[in-house]
């Protein structure tokens, strides 16, 4: 018996697996602080294990972060949320009101039309370059 078959199959599996982080769905809107801006995303982990964003650049920005807009009181703050854990099967979806990335120092600040190059580092070793389209503040998403 030959295990040709078996192992084709078996390689065709993992091929078709793809990497285990993808990132859709990424956007900004235009600048209204001058050079400081946000990004959001959906970040997915179809991978059986756990994996964690650690960096995050922007092209263009001095300083790129997570950050979590959270109610304090009659206030909303920012906080710095430093690594994020992306569970197994299950994806993290930064939005407006919540998770964003946080661009400070701006080469100038993003008007819409502009397209934002974006590389976020996962502990697991995988890089992803992205584009995020920036759009008019508070255009529908």
């Amino acid at each position: 018996m030959s295990l040709r078959p078996l192992l084709l199959l078996a390689l065709a599996a993992c091929a078709a697996e793809g990497p285990p982080i993808d990132v859709r769905d990424a956007y900004g809107y235009e600048s209204v602080l001058g050079n400081v801006a946000a990004v959001y995303m959906t970040i997915e982990n179809r991978g059986s294990l756990p994996d964690t964003l650690v960096d995050v650049e922007v092209a263009g920005a001095l300083v790129a972060m997570v950050h979590e807009q959270v109610a304090a009181g009659d206030m909303v703050e920012m906080r710095h949320v430093g690594r994020l854990t992306i569970p197994p099967d299950s994806s993290v979806v930064l939005r407006p009101g919540g998770l964003h990335v946080m661009m400070e120092g701006m080469d100038r600040a993003p008007v819409a039309g502009d397209t934002l190059a974006v590389t976020a580092r996962f502990a697991r070793g995988q890089e992803i370059t992205f584009a995020a389209p920036v759009l008019p503040y508070g255009a529908d998403r």
